[in-house]
């Protein structure tokens, strides 16, 4: 039978090692150790970091359905279906870089990630007024992050592509922006709710991770440094989310 302990530890067995291993695949592309292999879509080595990428997602999937064991599915699901569909959103994204054809259409699946972590932080604490106060501080926070590339947004003609595509993102930038500011507000204010602080930490590396990925649509930041930052840091978040409303290390510590 499938408990919760034993999925805390097959979860974390296979996190650690995709984790690893998109690491090492990472270090492979940028040093053209696979130089010359490709596959139809990609370099090989690309290929492979990818498809580890989505692996590592769909393991953050499978626990956030199957935390609390088989015979809880449905309980869990109830608990947690707004992580898993933030989830599933993140792995339609991944996926998309698969294909390059398709892959600048990956923004819209993160825009659904983040509304989706905003119903979650919705559903664990409503609204008080107080909140406002906190939301005031991400708006400015935004407006300067948004200012800041703003020109070199507007004059870069090369941003998805050019021609429509490349218009529209320079109008979604800035909404994604600020729908990064509204899921890192909402996450915020968990910090007392001890099983939603995983969420709190996810939400909030999400926030840096996808504010760096911005950036290098304007800003000249070495390929390397930059796929680096990025992934240390986006695969983790995603780690945090999917340990949501559970005890996570408790399970790892328990008995089979």
């Amino acid at each position: 039978m499938l408990t919760s302990k034993k999925t805390a530890k097959i979860y974390g067995f296979s996190a650690l090692t995709l984790y690893i291993s998109c690491l090492v695949l990472l270090i492979l592309d940028h040093n053209d150790i696979l130089k010359g292999i490709n596959t139809l879509t990609l370099p090989l080595s690309r290929f492979l970091f990818e498809c580890c990428s989505i692996a590592f997602i769909s393991c953050a999937i499978w626990y956030s359905l199957f935390q609390n064991g088989k015979a809880n599915i449905k309980e869990t699901w109830n608990k947690n279906k707004f992580v898993t569909f933030a989830l599933f959103f993140c792995f339609v994204a991944e996926s998309m870089k698969l294909f390059p054809v398709i892959e600048t259409f990956a923004l819209g699946a993160f825009f659904l990630t983040h509304i989706f972590f905003i119903l979650e932080c919705f559903k664990i604490r409503k609204f008080k007024p107080f909140d406002l106060y906190i939301l005031a501080i991400f708006i400015v926070i935004s407006i300067a992050f948004y200012l800041s590339m703003m020109n070199k947004l507007n004059s870069n003609d090369n941003i998805g592509g050019g021609g429509i595509i490349g218009l529209l993102y320079k109008i979604a930038i800035p909404l994604y922006i600020c729908l990064l500011g509204i899921s890192c507000w909402r996450a915020i204010l968990l910090y007392n709710s001890t099983l939603s602080v995983p969420l709190l930490i996810g939400v909030l590396i999400f926030y840096i991770s996808d504010l760096i990925v911005v950036s290098g649509l304007t800003a000249d930041i070495p390929e390397l440094s930059y796929d680096t930052v990025v992934w240390v840091t986006y695969l983790p978040a995603i780690f945090f989310v999917s340990i949501t409303n559970v005890d996570f290390l408790k399970e790892l510590k328990s008995n089979w």
